[in-house]
Protein backbone atom coordinates (compact mmCIF):
# COMPACT_ATOMS: atom_id res chain seq x y z
CA UNK A 1 0.00 0.00 0.00
CA UNK A 2 2.25 2.25 0.68
CA UNK A 3 4.70 1.70 -2.18
CA UNK A 4 1.35 2.23 -4.11
CA UNK A 5 0.75 6.04 -2.50
CA UNK A 6 4.58 6.33 -3.44
CA UNK A 7 4.25 5.71 -7.10
CA UNK A 8 1.41 7.79 -7.26
CA UNK A 9 2.85 10.75 -5.58
CA UNK A 10 6.24 10.31 -7.83
CA UNK A 11 3.84 10.17 -10.97
CA UNK A 12 1.93 13.47 -9.51
CA UNK A 13 5.17 15.15 -9.18
CA UNK A 14 6.48 14.43 -12.38
CA UNK A 15 3.32 15.38 -14.28
CA UNK A 16 3.23 18.57 -12.17
CA UNK A 17 5.53 20.99 -14.57
CA UNK A 18 3.77 19.68 -17.62
CA UNK A 19 0.71 20.55 -16.40
CA UNK A 20 2.15 24.03 -15.04
CA UNK A 21 3.47 24.88 -18.59
CA UNK A 22 -0.04 24.16 -20.05
CA UNK A 23 -1.92 26.02 -18.16
CA UNK A 24 0.30 29.06 -18.85
CA UNK A 25 -0.17 28.44 -22.84
CA UNK A 26 -3.64 28.27 -22.76
CA UNK A 27 -4.68 31.60 -23.65
CA UNK A 28 -5.03 32.46 -27.28
CA UNK A 29 -5.03 36.09 -26.96
CA UNK A 30 -2.41 38.53 -25.89
CA UNK A 31 -3.75 40.50 -22.89
CA UNK A 32 -4.54 44.35 -24.08
CA UNK A 33 -2.26 46.74 -23.36
CA UNK A 34 -2.91 50.05 -21.78
CA UNK A 35 -0.25 52.38 -23.61
CA UNK A 36 -1.89 55.06 -25.24
CA UNK A 37 -3.06 55.38 -28.15
CA UNK A 38 -3.37 59.06 -30.50
CA UNK A 39 -3.13 60.74 -27.06
CA UNK A 40 -5.98 58.95 -25.28
CA UNK A 41 -5.16 56.15 -22.45
CA UNK A 42 -7.08 53.10 -22.46
CA UNK A 43 -7.68 53.47 -26.45
CA UNK A 44 -10.14 49.88 -26.41
CA UNK A 45 -12.27 51.83 -23.56
CA UNK A 46 -12.02 55.23 -24.54
CA UNK A 47 -11.82 55.07 -28.61
CA UNK A 48 -15.15 53.98 -29.81
CA UNK A 49 -14.01 53.30 -33.00
CA UNK A 50 -10.78 51.28 -32.03
CA UNK A 51 -12.89 49.31 -29.72
CA UNK A 52 -15.43 48.30 -32.18
CA UNK A 53 -12.61 47.61 -34.81
CA UNK A 54 -11.27 44.96 -32.20
CA UNK A 55 -15.07 43.32 -31.18
CA UNK A 56 -15.53 43.20 -35.23
CA UNK A 57 -12.26 41.25 -35.65
CA UNK A 58 -12.56 39.07 -32.76
CA UNK A 59 -16.05 37.86 -33.47
CA UNK A 60 -15.73 37.49 -37.02
CA UNK A 61 -15.27 33.32 -37.74
CA UNK A 62 -13.61 33.94 -40.82
CA UNK A 63 -10.82 35.28 -39.72
CA UNK A 64 -8.11 33.03 -38.45
CA UNK A 65 -5.79 35.66 -36.71
CA UNK A 66 -6.10 39.53 -36.38
CA UNK A 67 -3.45 41.86 -35.08
CA UNK A 68 -4.05 45.40 -34.44
CA UNK A 69 -0.31 47.01 -34.10
CA UNK A 70 0.49 50.83 -33.42
CA UNK A 71 3.14 52.49 -35.66
CA UNK A 72 4.75 56.17 -35.77
CA UNK A 73 5.22 58.29 -37.88
CA UNK A 74 6.52 61.82 -38.22
CA UNK A 75 5.22 62.47 -34.33
CA UNK A 76 2.00 61.13 -35.72
CA UNK A 77 0.48 57.35 -34.07
CA UNK A 78 -0.99 55.15 -36.92
CA UNK A 79 -3.22 52.12 -35.92
CA UNK A 80 -2.12 49.59 -38.44
CA UNK A 81 -4.58 45.92 -38.30
CA UNK A 82 -3.61 42.86 -39.98
CA UNK A 83 -6.00 39.92 -40.68
CA UNK A 84 -5.78 36.52 -42.44
CA UNK A 85 -8.84 34.97 -43.64
CA UNK A 86 -9.73 31.34 -43.66
CA UNK A 87 -11.49 31.31 -47.44
CA UNK A 88 -9.17 33.96 -49.39
CA UNK A 89 -5.86 33.77 -50.27
CA UNK A 90 -5.58 37.16 -52.37
CA UNK A 91 -7.22 39.75 -50.13
CA UNK A 92 -5.74 43.39 -48.78
CA UNK A 93 -5.28 41.85 -45.53
CA UNK A 94 -3.75 45.21 -43.88
CA UNK A 95 -5.08 48.20 -43.16
CA UNK A 96 -3.53 51.23 -41.56
CA UNK A 97 -5.66 53.35 -39.96
CA UNK A 98 -5.44 57.99 -39.18
CA UNK A 99 -6.07 58.35 -35.11
CA UNK A 100 -9.74 58.98 -36.34
CA UNK A 101 -10.21 55.48 -37.46
CA UNK A 102 -10.28 56.38 -41.50
CA UNK A 103 -7.94 54.36 -43.92
CA UNK A 104 -4.79 55.86 -44.65
CA UNK A 105 -3.50 52.93 -47.14
CA UNK A 106 -4.20 49.48 -47.50
CA UNK A 107 -1.71 46.72 -48.02
CA UNK A 108 -2.01 43.49 -49.78
CA UNK A 109 -4.04 41.79 -52.64
CA UNK A 110 -3.89 43.19 -56.21
CA UNK A 111 -2.91 46.67 -55.55
CA UNK A 112 -2.31 48.57 -58.79
CA UNK A 113 1.61 49.32 -59.83
CA UNK A 114 2.77 52.25 -58.56
CA UNK A 115 0.77 52.28 -55.62
CA UNK A 116 2.46 50.83 -53.11
CA UNK A 117 2.24 53.29 -50.45
CA UNK A 118 2.35 50.41 -47.46
CA UNK A 119 6.39 49.72 -48.62
CA UNK A 120 6.50 53.34 -48.27
CA UNK A 121 4.86 53.63 -44.28
CA UNK A 122 6.70 50.33 -43.42
CA UNK A 123 10.19 51.74 -44.15
CA UNK A 124 9.63 55.24 -42.30
CA UNK A 125 7.09 54.17 -39.95
CA UNK A 126 8.32 53.15 -36.21
CA UNK A 127 6.61 49.96 -34.58
CA UNK A 128 6.03 50.74 -31.07
CA UNK A 129 3.80 48.39 -29.79
CA UNK A 130 1.13 44.95 -30.54
CA UNK A 131 -1.93 46.59 -28.89
CA UNK A 132 -4.04 43.32 -29.25
CA UNK A 133 -3.59 40.13 -31.12
CA UNK A 134 -6.33 37.06 -32.25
Amino acid sequence: MKSKKLRLLATFLLLLPLFVVLLETGCDEKEENTIPVCGIENPFVNLDWLKSKKNALQTNSEITSAIIDLYRLDDADYIVTTIKLSSVYDYPGTSILNCDGTKKYTCGGNQAPGLDSCSTFFNNAQKIETLWEK
